[in-house]
């Protein structure tokens, strides 16, 4: 489903350009922005400016000024004000950074998520900054890079390197 006010598709390049309000869904993903472009033949996609994308799937809403898409690897970068929200055991996982890079393992089965540069990271009960932090959703784990600092429950935890398990599991 596509939806804009003012844009143009050429059928001959199948290259599309919505501006105005575009919204783009596709099964449980939704895309919003000022601007989207769309390279069907490459497969190379671009959004600016108040950009939105949701996956309910995935239980993720991600946000920022510049993102760019590739359909055939399945990765992205978004840079620019660049966050992501996780829902992770009912509860949010807010995570800053200047670039946010995503893409999906070789089987196309699970994502992984790598923030870097001035990375910040909030939950309820949990607060973090480090370089960097690679999160994999197939396990919601967390580990940060490069002077990574922690704050829960009262307490600071400093380390070379920090793993964080997100998501309760029960290992009986």
């Amino acid at each position: 489903y596509l939806y804009a006010e003012a844009g143009t598709y050429n059928t001959i390049t199948d290259i599309a350009q919505f501006s105005k309000n575009p919204l783009y869904r596709s099964g449980a993903q939704t895309l919003t922005g000022d601007f989207l472009y769309y390279d069907r033949t490459k497969g190379l996609g671009r959004a600016t400016k108040n950009i939105t994308f949701t996956d309910t799937a995935q239980k993720i809403i991600l946000k920022g000024n510049k993102a760019n898409y590739n359909r055939f690897t399945e990765t992205s970068v978004v840079t620019d004000k660049a966050y992501v929200i996780v829902l992770v055991d009912n509860d949010s996982l807010f995570v800053s950074a200047d670039t946010l890079r995503s893409f999906m393992d070789k089987k196309k089965q699970y994502r992984t998520m790598i923030a870097y540069h001035d990375v910040r990271a909030y939950k309820d009960d949990l607060q973090a900054r480090c370089d960097s932090i690679v999160y994999t959703y197939i396990d919601s784990t967390m580990r940060c890079y490069v002077n990574p600092t922690i704050w829960s429950q009262g307490a600071q935890m400093t380390a070379d390197f920090i793993t964080l398990e997100m998501a309760y599991r029960d290992w009986e």
